[in-house]
């Protein structure tokens, strides 16, 4: 192994409260309807309605985000005009670093795969903003490189962006390693171009017991096919000793 990419939200670090239960908030700031499962099935249904492109603006630019919040609020019963008051609030909870939690083993995980000389990259489906925010976060400079998707006009699962990446840590895809938390986006994705792929479930099925870095590495389920299945990034230690072994 010589690289390891990482997807971003979810897997390095996650918004707090959760997206859904930001957007609960502001609907009610608004003085609209503001129960969190009813606004979650909003913000699926409008993701799901979205191209990726939306007159011209590739999916998480500001353009498709405006055409996004129209989607989700306007059911709620948000008039056209207090639209772009909804759009400013919801942009600058997201700017403000304190939205987001990293994982706390991020920190030592990076490190470790440093210091075996490893190149470590991101690849991620998210806004343009992703380079300002791992500078917020302090992130930046554990990582190589980042694929942005936003930035790139490309996204998970296409090859393309992880060729990309794949280019920039000078690797053969049997020489990385890609973790995510999506089975569609990152596992289907790594392994379509010959990355090995590692699914991260940090709330998944698999228990753990004991604190050693071999508890991470979850045992395959049925119906896994080749990938690995993480509790959490600690589990990447031994996925990459057994591979090097």
């Amino acid at each position: 192994m010589r690289a390891v990419f990482f997807d971003a939200g979810n897997t390095l670090f996650r918004e707090q409260p959760l997206r859904w239960e930001i957007y609960a908030s502001v609907a009610r700031e608004f003085g609209l309807p503001g129960e969190v499962e009813r606004v979650r099935a909003e913000m699926i249904r409008a993701h799901d309605a979205l191209p990726q492109r939306v007159e011209g603006h590739f999916r998480y630019t500001n353009g498709w985000f405006r055409a996004y919040i129209a989607q989700v609020f306007r059911p709620l019963g948000a008039p056209a005009g207090q639209l772009p008051a909804i759009e400013e609030r919801l942009s600058a909870t997201f700017r403000d670093r304190r939205t987001f939690h990293i994982f706390p083993e991020v920190e030592s995980v990076t490190r470790t795969l440093r210091e075996r000389g490893l190149t470590l990259g991101i690849i991620s489906n998210w806004s343009p903003r992703l380079p300002r925010l791992l500078g917020d976060l302090s992130l930046e400079d554990r990582f190589d490189f980042t694929v942005c998707s936003a930035i790139e006009e490309v996204e998970k699962p296409d090859p393309e962006i992880f060729g990309r990446a794949l280019a920039r840590a000078g690797v053969e895809p049997a020489e990385s390693i890609h973790v995510g938390d999506s089975v569609e986006k990152d596992v289907e994705g790594a392994r379509a171009v010959g990355i090995v792929p590692a699914l991260v479930e940090r709330e998944g099925p698999c228990g753990l017991d004991g604190d050693t870095a071999d508890a991470h590495l979850c045992p395959p389920a049925p119906g896994d096919g080749p990938f690995a299945r993480l509790h959490d990034l600690r589990g990447l230690l031994p996925l990459i000793d057994g591979r090097d072994a």
